[in-house]
């Protein structure tokens, strides 16, 4: 893949924690990284590698996306800080961090994380501090109710890796990672719906409206043609 600035190939980094898999690419000309929403929220800072003159980073002219080949914007938000240089592709493939930025956000990102633990406040809302991960969207409303259905119950553990679910306000994002290749099918309550899928590693879905409670969940995964079910989980719309 060309580096967005055109001035080299990209080569790809993998960190790997607690069963998730982070992957970035990054340019050995100009120390640029481009990375799709998820990737960027889930690395840490002391996974970028820092370089002497980190302080300085080469501002593209116009930098293209590597994967449509469309013209980079340059983009700031509520979770992106007016001091970062950060491009997006319009076609949301993914963000480019000219040399340096890419530590500067997780940095900010991380410091803005820590200081609402710190004084026990609830994030306003995760796209205030998060990049936006919303690879699929459907209201609750529009879920398709399913009759019971015999379901294997095999140990689900064993393809789970990581899940978790983000609420913002009355809606949720939910991702789940799986340690080999599979489709997956998110359950809440009598409802289901298809999982939006990376690569068949990286599951992910955006449920919004939702009312207050308290939500059970749980996955279902295709291994070998039968349904395999995991442990229950739960949300909380306040």
């Amino acid at each position: 893949m060309q580096c967005p600035n055109a001035d080299g190939e990209l080569e790809e980094k993998i960190h790997q924690k607690e069963g998730l898999v982070i992957t970035y690419h990054q340019c050995p000309v100009c120390d640029g990284s481009w990375l799709d929403a998820f990737n960027t929220n889930y690395l840490k800072t002391e996974d970028i590698p820092q370089t002497s003159d980190e302080s300085t980073s080469t501002a593209p002219i116009q930098p293209t996306c590597p994967v449509c080949n469309e013209a980079l914007t340059i983009t700031h938000s509520d979770n992106i800080p007016q001091n970062v240089q950060t491009w997006k592709c319009p076609n949301n493939h993914g963000y480019f961090f000219p040399k340096g930025e890419l530590f500067k956000f997780k940095r900010a990102q991380e410091a803005k994380i820590n200081y609402f633990k710190l004084w026990s406040i609830p994030l306003p809302n995760v796209a205030s501090v998060l990049l936006a991960i919303f690879i699929f969207f459907i209201v609750s409303a529009s879920l398709v109710n399913v009759g019971q259905r015999q379901i294997y119950q095999l140990q689900a553990q064993n393809i789970l890796q990581f899940q978790e679910a983000f609420v913002a306000d009355t809606s949720v994002t939910i991702a789940v990672t799986t340690n080999s290749k599979t489709t997956a099918t998110l359950h809440v309550g009598a409802y289901e719906q298809p999982m939006q899928t990376k690569d068949y590693i990286l599951h992910t879905l955006f449920l919004s409206h939702l009312t207050r409670g308290t939500y059970e969940y749980f996955f279902t995964f295709l291994v070998d043609g039968k349904t395999v079910r995991s442990n229950t989980f739960t949300f909380i719309i306040q």
